[in-house]
């Protein structure tokens, strides 16, 4: 029957050998970030009475199997101790990173597409009459269609200009006509004044 270990333990030796024997259960893995990753593992720690009541829950007291040997400049508050600071140190700097990426190519597409507005505006029409610029909609109604064959009757002008143009010329159509009926009813009128005299000189 072996006898059993009577008094104080040491846990400057114990808590080194426990964390030497379960290894298996806590030991993370080297990542490229330059942390460890310990997925499927448990986060073991370990701390003394001594520190409890020194110290408190909240201060640098516990030991994480595995960071550093055991003793006060390995010690950590247990938020930090059961976390992984360099992990989220790492996962923060590669976030911010990707942010950044992120942000350059935002302002990247935002210059091209001032860039191209600004393409555009240089390309915009200017009415023939007035030498007011084009809106959208009358730069669209103004190109030709396919085949390069005009769909606007007054592709240089403006819509303003265009308006007064197509009143002025329906104007001029409508003079046109009435000058026109008047020469046609005076030429009536001449022919009619010349029949009868030459009717009465015939008779």
């Amino acid at each position: 029957m072996r006898a059993s270990h009577v008094g104080d333990r040491n846990p400057d030796r114990t808590i080194p050998r426990l964390a030497e024997i379960t290894c298996q259960y806590w030991r993370g893995f080297p990542a490229s970030g330059g942390y460890h990753t310990y997925e499927r593992r448990m986060p073991i720690v370990a701390t003394t009475l001594d520190l409890l009541r020194e110290h408190g829950p909240a201060g640098r007291i516990f030991w994480r199997f595995g960071r550093g040997p055991w003793g006060r400049e390995s010690f950590q508050p247990l938020l930090d101790a059961i976390g992984n600071p360099r992990q989220a140190a790492a996962e923060a700097e590669r976030e911010a990173c990707w942010e950044a990426q992120q942000e350059a190519y935002r302002a990247e597409q935002r210059r091209r597409a001032e860039q191209e507005a600004a393409g555009r505006e240089a390309r915009r029409p200017v009415c023939a009459d007035c030498g007011a610029q084009f809106t959208d909609e009358r730069w669209k109604a103004a190109e030709p269609g396919h085949w390069g064959t005009p769909r606007d009757t007054r592709p240089q002008l403006c819509d303003a200009c265009k308006q007064q143009a197509i009143e002025a010329q329906r104007h001029a159509q409508q003079d046109q006509r009435e000058r026109q009926e008047q020469e046609d009813q005076e030429v009536k009128a001449g022919a009619s004044k010349a029949g009868g005299w030459l009717g009465r000189w015939r008779s």
